[in-house]
């Protein structure tokens, strides 16, 4: 079960969040070892069990918005929603290929039981199939290879690069992610570089063309990273309810997008955006460990800021209340453009104004957070923090 309180703000996603978790462990399992090849697999079942007194979410939070009591004709706020699920329990399988010359080579499928489904209630589902029969859906699935002299080549679906995902997310009781963290997973070729400075100072540079957020700008979305390791000075930290425990070390990171979006315009021809955004983020060990590898009695404090423009799908159901796609938008002006040119585009991304004139959406976003983990003999932790996201247009 998961033990959750959470006091919300206002509808731009502003959320206080404190939870304590038991550690969990992901058991990992050989299903082959043979000829230099290893199979192996891991995985956990889950029971969600939640309470939400004011009927804004599913299983996951993200940055939706929290219900009004005074919302006109809603009134959702003031109703309560209990729910039962499974959907989060996963299944992973990793495969090592034999080392060639100075390169290792692995694969990875992750996958949950949260694929898409319409919403409970609807004419295509109804709450029962939603709840008892989710899907199986990809989370993660790439290959990559590992060079003694530091170097990787990754091929596949995993985390993005801009906010160094997943090293300072936010730590939740609840499905993950929580308001005004970066959380998403797409397609992608990334290059990296490890490099020791010192004995104490690593430090990792990453290069990365990924998914564009739109099709049919044509141009892939091109992320870099930079980030510093003092590996002698560690806290406890975990990344979700689900996930390991362990010692990490203090780190600062430095990361960016830069995109590209085309969209028509009133006069029928087709116009090109150009949006980016900067991340910043920090892991600060305040009681570290006393041996750099224990998490017995360690408080560590992490934090993320993010600023630009056209990055909204970085953070998981947040839309500014556009239209998902834009092809559906609802506004007679911007009706009329995309029926003449449909270019779809997720929410959260852009839209047009009552001129017809189409804008990047502004966005800023910060989080801070500290996790304490208990001593060994309370194998628990407690993480506290704030988060907000605010759009400037």
């Amino acid at each position: 079960m998961k033990h959750q309180w959470i006091f919300a703000g206002s509808a731009l996603a502003t959320a206080f969040l404190l939870s304590v978790a038991p550690s969990v462990t992901k058991a990992e399992l050989i299903l082959m070892d043979q000829n230099n090849w290893k199979l192996t697999t891991q995985g956990f079942i889950e029971t969600d069990i939640y309470n939400d007194s004011t009927r804004s979410f599913r299983e996951v939070q993200g940055n939706n918005p929290v219900e009004r009591s005074d919302a006109a004709g809603k009134g959702n706020g003031l109703h309560g929603r209990t729910q039962f699920s499974m959907r989060n329990s996963r299944l992973a399988f990793g495969l090592a290929a034999p080392a060639t010359e100075n390169w290792k080579t692995r694969g990875y499928y992750e996958f949950d039981f949260q694929g898409y489904n319409p919403a409970p209630n609807g004419a295509a589902n109804n709450e029962s199939a939603y709840y008892n029969s989710g899907g199986l859906r990809m989370r993660h699935v790439y290959v990559e290879g590992a060079s003694q002299s530091g170097w990787k080549i990754l091929a596949g679906q995993t985390w993005e690069l801009m906010g160094w995902q997943p090293y300072y997310f936010m730590t939740t009781a609840d499905v993950s992610p929580i308001a005004a963290m970066t959380y998403n997973r797409v397609a992608q070729v990334r290059v990296t570089k490890q490099i020791h400075l010192s004995e104490a100072v690593g430090m990792e540079a990453a290069l990365a063309a990924l998914r564009p957020p739109q099709a049919d700008s044509q141009v892939p979305d091109i992320q870099a990273g930079v980030r510093w390791t003092l590996d002698n000075y560690t806290s406890g930290f975990t990344g979700s309810a689900s996930g390991a425990r362990k010692a990490m070390p203090a780190s600062l990171g430095l990361s960016g997008a830069l995109r590209s979006i085309a969209m028509p315009s009133s006069s029928g021809t087709v116009d090109r955006y150009s949006g980016g955004a900067v991340a910043v983020n920090a892991m600060i060990p305040i009681i570290p460990s006393t041996d750099n590898k224990s998490v017995s009695n360690t408080l560590s404090l992490l934090g993320e800021f993010t600023t630009g423009t056209g990055y909204g799908d970085q953070f998981n159901g947040w839309s500014g209340n556009t239209a998902n796609p834009l092809a559906n938008a609802s506004a007679n002006q911007a009706q009329t453009i995309l029926s003449a040119n449909p270019t779809g585009l997720d929410a959260g991304v852009g839209d047009y104004d009552s001129t017809g004139a189409f804008h990047l959406i502004q966005l800023q976003t910060f989080n801070i957070h500290m996790q304490y983990h208990l001593p060994n003999e309370l194998p628990f932790w407690l993480d506290a923090g704030f988060g907000q996201l605010a759009a400037g247009n």
